[in-house]
């Protein structure tokens, strides 16, 4: 064991003296997934949205406690999240067999994981599925914790045009009132992502006149809030859309329920595109 914890110490290059000639196993094993996750950041195409990993590091349990998960999901989860699937465009693919990075259903982009999580039409369907199934779990959570909510409510906004929120939230005894927009997308390298999709739904503010007067006779007038809830598509959980959904009570457990969700089901439509020879 001495001779473990000693060349994992030369490894990492960490400091030794008489007092201390070696750290204890707890920090040992903290600098190894320290050194760890910068080798996997460092990587050219592996460290796409690897970033993001660690900004809500409790919602990354799924990687060493398959609680929800199969062993086959487990184990293309653990693919995915280095940004590896057997797809055509993914760098180390076999291409000549085929030709072509193209994707395979629709011959429009690179057949890379984004691609076929977030913008191929041969998985829209199931794309539109992941995306209600994480709207009317993040609506029951809501909803045990005494909040009135609505999903898909349409409305006019002020430049006439129809719109339809994902979710109302009406909480009891105060003059507040929110409207919670959920969307899943695949990981990338920027640091703001989660701030520009909350942006995007700004949106919403031309609806909230006509919320107001929709829903005065059973809440009052009620100051209505915006908020964009991003959810990365290989199960990262965002500070921004954590820190939002512990204000409305969402606990650790659930957060993590909703990644292992998200990502079960991206896992499902990667087979999908590969396997499933028609709609």
């Amino acid at each position: 064991m001495y001779l473990i914890l000693k060349r994992s110490v030369s490894r990492l290059n960490l400091p030794e003296n008489k007092k201390t000639p070696l750290i204890n196993s707890v920090q040992l094993r903290r600098e190894l997934r320290q050194h760890s996750y910068e080798e996997w950041a460092s990587l050219s195409w592996q460290d796409i949205g690897v970033m993001h990993f660690e900004e809500c590091k409790f919602a990354n349990n799924f990687m060493v406690d398959k609680i929800h998960l199969s062993s086959s999901e487990w184990t293309s989860i653990l693919k995915l999240n280095v940004n590896y699937a057997n797809l055509r465009g993914v760098p180390g693919n076999n291409l000549e067999k085929n030709g072509s990075s193209l994707c395979r259903r629709c011959s429009k982009e690179t057949e890379t994981p984004s691609h076929v999580l977030g913008s191929c039409p041969f998985n829209s369907l199931l794309i539109t599925r992941r995306h209600h199934k994480i709207k009317h779990i993040i609506t029951g959570l809501l909803q045990k914790k005494r909040f009135d909510c609505y999903e898909e409510v349409h409305a006019i906004d002020s430049n006439g045009l129809n719109r339809f929120a994902d979710i109302l939230v009406f909480p009891n005894n105060t003059k507040e009132a929110y409207i919670l927009d959920p969307t899943i997308r695949y990981e990338n390298n920027k640091t703001d992502q989660a701030l520009l999709v909350d942006q995007e739904k700004d949106i919403y503010e031309a609806c909230i006149p006509f919320y107001k007067e929709k829903y005065a006779g059973k809440y009052g007038i009620r100051n209505f809030t915006v908020y964009g809830l991003l959810f990365g598509a290989r199960g990262t959980m965002y500070k921004h859309t954590a820190d939002i959904l512990k204000t409305f009570g969402i606990e650790k457990a659930d957060l993590n329920f909703l990644a292992e969700s998200i990502i079960a089901d991206s896992i499902g439509i990667i087979h999908h595109h590969i396997y499933q020879t028609s709609h």
